[in-house]
């Protein structure tokens, strides 16, 4: 989505006429993830969209690929080295991440930001846009609090709608009943409810 949108960007100010029958050109994309959550990832993965299709598609018609480098500590030194301001913003997050121990995570936030300008770390863009940064780390140390439990709901949800697709199906096929069918896919009586 985020590629689409730049390509619409640069169709509109390179006022490219994508409609007419002349091949237009366009910049050729590099999709990079830097990855610093708590999963044990490797330093570099190929992340593949045609992973994330319903239905796999083996035939290459429609791919787009992910470079993800972890930028954990001890998985990609060398380009954070390389790269002063994701070392930085590297450094900022494990900042929170310590005061995280000792605070709430609002309190943890702000006493990083408020290290990392006085050492110099991100210091111009921490004191221009403080809100700003606050608001998207707490948004994603919350997502993280969040998401276990949306798991857990979408897998009941998931479950729920396949058995459903299932009965369904049995029954279209088959002729059974609705309860015939829960009986033969061992669906107890006491779930059938929220099934029919």
């Amino acid at each position: 989505m985020y590629f689409g949108k730049m390509y619409n960007r640069y169709i509109e100010i390179n006022n490219l006429n994508i409609y007419g029958t002349k091949l237009e050109k366009l910049p050729t994309p590099k999709y990079v993830v830097f990855y610093n959550g708590y999963a044990d990832k490797p330093a570099i993965e190929k992340l593949k969209l045609s992973d994330a299709f319903i239905n796999p598609s083996y035939d290459g018609e429609f791919e787009w690929t992910a470079t993800l480098y972890n930028i954990n500590k001890g998985k990609n030194d060398d380009l954070l080295k390389k790269c002063i301001p994701l070392s930085d913003y590297m450094e900022f997050i494990n900042r929170v991440r310590d005061f995280a121990k000792d605070y709430d995570i609002e309190q943890a936030v702000s006493l990083a930001v408020d290290s990392c300008i006085k050492d110099g770390i991100l210091a111009d863009f921490l004191r221009n846009n403080k809100a700003e940064v606050t608001d998207m780390v707490l948004t994603e140390y919350n997502e993280e609090r969040v998401l276990p439990g949306m798991y857990e709901d979408g897998l009941d949800d998931g479950l729920a709608r396949g058995r459903a697709e299932s009965i369904f199906n049995l029954m279209k096929n088959t002729g059974k009943t609705f309860d015939e069918a829960c009986e033969l896919l061992g669906i107890p009586e006491a779930d059938r409810d929220g099934l029919r």
